[in-house]
């Protein structure tokens, strides 16, 4: 049986479905996964080590993006070394592209 939203398969006895709708929670989760990849690139471009930790700020007037660094900047920290992660509108920093919203990051090695 077809539904919307869901991805069926059978094989013998199993069935098994997945809902694929994609909540707003989810949507800003895989923002800040995005980010998370930013982040790193820009950890390796300045050649900090792999166990360093850092300072890092953002600005962006994408609201999906704002939403995912307010609602999982734990977890951006967590995954990047980061101390602490502060949002600063007057940020002079690396433009980067997000699904399509302009983030500005910057890192400072703590």
């Amino acid at each position: 049986e077809r539904r919307a939203g869901r991805a069926v398969a059978s094989e013998g006895d199993i069935t098994i479905a997945l809902d694929c709708e994609l909540t707003d929670e989810l949507i800003a989760e895989g923002y800040a996964r995005e980010v998370v990849n930013r982040v790193q690139a820009m950890r390796r471009d300045a050649g900090l080590d792999v166990s360093d930790r850092i300072f890092l700020t953002w600005s962006t007037g994408g609201e999906q993006t704002r939403r995912a660094l307010t609602e999982f900047g734990d977890h951006v920290a967590t995954e990047t070394l980061a101390v602490q992660v502060t949002e600063d509108a007057s940020l002079d920093a690396v433009s980067v592209d997000v699904n399509d919203e302009e983030v500005r990051l910057a890192l400072a090695k703590a």
